[in-house]
């Protein structure tokens, strides 16, 4: 039988290695983003980097004010998950520009990371519910959460947009 303060540690243990894993996935969207801000300079792919960029950066420094308000400051991380999905939008982004489906390709890629981002708040989330005096730090998971759900639907939507449909009539469907 665990004791109360051996399951704490433990679900401390699991949000310090989600707050890791977010972190680490917005830190390396925001670099990358930022290279690829500066050969995308025109057109919707442009400006939706441009987008895309912001948002890691404000969620960067989201993920880092929470984890202080926990005590529990983003560490280094080793994420073989977050490594490869960030790593497919780089492949992605490399690909030669006169392939019609790039744009395709890097925008996917990125709902990609945006699921992965989303899953890992959720994660989060559940964590900080179990423990009854971190209410508010729940709900600013949850907004964290939120933010990247709309991340993700305006990609789906760029997505349809491209594709000449839209998400309403079912030409693009979203996790």
């Amino acid at each position: 039988m665990e004791r109360p303060w051996e399951m704490q540690r433990e679900r401390r243990a699991r949000s310090q290695n989600v707050i890791n894993e977010i972190h680490f996935t917005h830190d390396r969207m925001s670099r990358l983003l930022r290279a690829m801000m500066s050969r995308e300079t025109k057109g919707a792919l442009g400006d939706l980097i441009n987008v895309q960029y912001g948002h890691h950066l404000m969620a960067l420094r989201g993920i880092v004010s929470l984890a202080l308000d926990l005590g529990m400051p983003p560490g280094p991380c080793v994420c073989a998950e977050s490594a490869a999905l960030v790593e497919a939008v780089y492949t992605a982004d490399r690909a030669p520009r006169a392939d019609v489906n790039r744009s395709l390709r890097i925008m996917e890629r990125l709902l990609d990371v945006h699921r992965y981002i989303i899953g890992s708040w959720n994660r989060l989330a559940e964590e900080l519910k179990q423990d009854a005096h971190d209410v508010a730090l729940y709900r600013t998971a949850i907004k964290h959460q939120t933010r990247e759900a709309e991340q993700h639907r305006a990609l789906v939507r760029a997505i349809a947009g491209l594709q000449g449909g839209s998400p309403e009539n079912g030409a693009m469907r979203s996790a």
